[in-house]
């Protein structure tokens, strides 16, 4: 299992919330976090790619103007907001895992390589 400093600190963030020492959920593993995340549709990240345009990707700006964000892809992507209201009651689990993805998948853009090199890197080790 990867230690704390490797995790995005969005994602931290989010789950020890320090402002008010709450526990939205437990973290999983390493490993398990990475399938989860892997498994955001694309659609969602394309969503938080555009929109994090006006931030210039700055993931701590993105949070903290998150309900402006969130009233954006409400606006402008009912889709993405339909797949962050599964029961239609809002899914910080989802929001979390979403934030992850584009973070991820960012990072591999600014890298030049492709999910799917990664994941074949990771298991050639």
């Amino acid at each position: 299992m990867k230690n704390r400093e490797t995790i995005p600190g969005h994602l931290l963030y989010d789950i020890y919330n320090d402002g008010d020492l709450n526990v939205h959920y437990l973290m999983e593993p390493y490993e398990e976090w990475k399938q989860i995340w892997r498994k955001v549709p694309v659609e969602v990240t394309d969503c938080l790619t555009t929109l994090g345009l006006k931030y210039r990707h700055n993931l701590h700006l993105m949070s903290q103007k998150e309900k402006e964000i969130l009233s954006d892809i409400k606006k402008y992507f009912p889709e993405v907001w339909n797949y962050l209201h599964p029961n239609g009651e809002f899914s910080r689990y989802l929001w979390d895992y979403a934030k992850s993805a584009f973070w991820c998948r960012l990072q591999f853009k600014k890298q030049g390589i492709s999910e799917e090199e990664e994941v074949l890197q990771e298991t050639a080790l």
